[in-house]
């Protein structure tokens, strides 16, 4: 246990020696490269919530997974199982210190700084990565959301500042061109009166893009009741 029940809810999720310790390997260097390999998955969790300078530190019978001669003396310890011990010393949680946003093009400038603060991302928040993944969806939304329906994030840079235990995001976005709809095609063998379906999605063409447009006009055609999806 670390002391934190929503790191000791995590961690054993994360943990291939828990998921694997029912399926014992068939030698001590089988075991020996499960344990050295737990550190990694385990950082990664603890990364993913903001703990950015975790040690991790495995002993399999009392001693490291890298100790000289330890397969040998696994392989003469009586049969049984063999105590596995994990200690995680998860540190200072790191805080969010710069969100920033720039355009891939010099052209694409208006359109970016027209979505204002990043969404659901303020600094001081602790640096997890889940709210940054958020985040990026939610501008993309809001991207295509105001027409841009080729929006496309081309770089998310991460910087992590251990001596101040702050990360810094910023994104790169390329919103690409403002776009309208065009006279819709209908695809597909249908025994529904074709001018009918044109006349409800006839509608989009010279709109703005817009996904809740478009929405709109799937559900109108749905409500005809005569189409499985």
């Amino acid at each position: 246990p670390t002391g934190d029940a929503g790191l000791d809810g995590l961690l054993p999720d994360a943990s291939r020696l828990r998921r694997l310790a029912a399926d014992a390997p068939v030698e001590a260097e089988g075991l020996i490269a499960r344990a050295a390999a737990e550190p990694a998955a385990l950082e990664e969790a603890l990364r993913s919530e903001g703990y950015w300078a975790a040690i991790v530190a495995v002993r399999i019978a009392g001693e490291a997974p890298d100790a000289p001669g330890l397969a040998d003396r696994l392989r003469a310890l009586p049969p049984g199982e063999v105590p596995v011990e994990v200690r995680v010393t998860p540190g200072q949680r790191y805080t969010l210190r710069r969100i920033a946003l720039r355009p891939s093009e010099p052209s694409e400038a208006v359109a970016v700084a027209a979505l204002g603060e990043v969404p659901g991302l303020t600094p001081g928040d602790s640096a997890r990565a889940a709210p940054v993944l958020d985040a990026e969806a939610a501008l993309l939304t809001r991207l295509r959301e105001g027409g841009h329906p080729l929006a496309a994030v081309v770089d998310r840079e991460v910087v992590v500042d251990h001596e101040a235990t702050a990360m810094d995001v910023t994104w790169t976005l390329s919103p690409g061109p403002r776009a309208a709809f065009a006279v819709p095609e209908i695809a597909g063998e249908t025994r529904v009166n074709r001018a009918l379906i044109a006349r409800i999605t006839g509608r989009l063409a010279g709109e703005p893009y817009a996904p809740a447009t478009l929405d709109r006009t799937r559900r109108e055609l749905q409500a005809l009741g005569a189409f499985d999806s």
